[in-house]
């Protein structure tokens, strides 16, 4: 994947808060990723940090081309791997910021990849969608109700915080952390 991003693109951004990327990536990329969230997520119901089990997702959030274009958008240098997750509906979201419903903060912004409604099957599109992670949207106006898969990116010295509108704000415990304490390298690596 080769990919330039124009003055124009920035400046929808910075006005939207998000911005949509036709063939960003190839269809036989949006059908491995599809195959690996099938696998790892069988009923298709949300799950939080498919990277962990997955190297091939963990490879592909760190990509040279996805990181060069999170680099290059939300300008900014160094960052690492936030969480990922299926969101099966996105208006779960509200009409909340990334960053309102995170429980890593700060964070960089987020990467959506739109899925099927049948099963997890690739939509007929290799559509991707950036978007800020400050700014609310009203997620249900922006995107279809279908199911996405979304990749987030924090900044390299975020923090996990308690957040009440994060459905895993427990779920990081799990890694070791405890309210307060910074993202490791360990769990959430940096991108470069």
């Amino acid at each position: 994947m080769h990919f330039s991003l124009s003055a124009d693109h920035q400046t929808f951004f910075n006005k939207n808060g998000f911005i949509s990327f036709d063939n960003l990536l190839t269809s036989k990329e949006v059908d491995k990723i599809c195959e690996e969230i099938t696998r790892l997520v069988p009923d298709g119901k949300d799950l939080f940090d498919l990277f962990r089990q997955s190297p091939l997702l963990q490879k592909f959030i760190q990509s040279t081309p996805v990181v060069r274009l999170i680099r290059d958008l939300f300008q900014t240098k160094t960052f690492r791997i936030g969480y990922d997750r299926l969101l099966p509906d996105p208006s779960c979201l509200q009409t909340l910021s990334l960053e309102d419903c995170s429980s890593a903060k700060p964070l960089v912004g987020g990467i959506l990849i739109p899925l099927s409604s049948e099963a997890i099957e690739v939509f007929d599109s290799t559509e991707v969608f950036c978007v800020s992670c400050t700014r609310p949207l009203a997620w249900k106006e922006f995107l279809k109700e279908r199911p996405y898969y979304l990749i987030t990116y924090a900044s390299a010295n975020a923090s996990y915080y308690l957040e009440p509108k994060d459905p895993y704000t427990h779920l990081w415990k799990r890694l070791g952390y405890v309210f307060g304490d910074r993202l490791n390298q360990t769990r959430h690596p940096l991108c470069n």
